[in-house]
């Protein structure tokens, strides 16, 4: 079935090229099953953090009557999204290894506070 093609053309900041590459690289690499990257979870909590990027900038989107500017907004949505998703990821780990590390924090804490404790009903 043939289709016609419409070229599109519109301005952008000069970062938008490498910020998209690297936008369609990071969801490769998510949706890769590979070692170097975490699991399902990360997956899951990118696209949700997507989602939710997309349907705060959803309603821009209806208010464009420009075909290019359609198009630019879209893969600025993309992009921002994706970078979004990224640094919400980027603060779930930080939070998680903060979080391991208050856990063998507290069982120090708890091991010194018997250890004094045992010492003070000894004397």
């Amino acid at each position: 079935m043939p289709t016609n093609e419409k070229t599109y053309t519109f301005r952008a900041s000069e970062d938008l090229a490498p910020r998209t590459r690297e936008a369609f690289r990071t969801w490769r690499d998510l949706l890769q099953e590979d070692d170097n990257v975490v699991g399902g979870a990360a997956l899951r909590d990118a696209m949700t953090a997507f989602c939710l990027a997309v349907a705060r900038r959803a309603r821009a989107l209806d208010q464009l009557d420009n075909q290019s500017a359609l198009f630019r907004a879209t893969f600025e949505l993309f992009v921002d999204a994706t970078e979004k998703a990224v640094e919400d990821l980027a603060f779930v780990r930080a939070y998680e290894e903060w979080a391991q590390a208050d856990e063998e924090g507290t069982a120090v804490r708890g091991g010194a506070l018997a250890a004094a404790a045992d010492r003070w009903r000894d004397e």
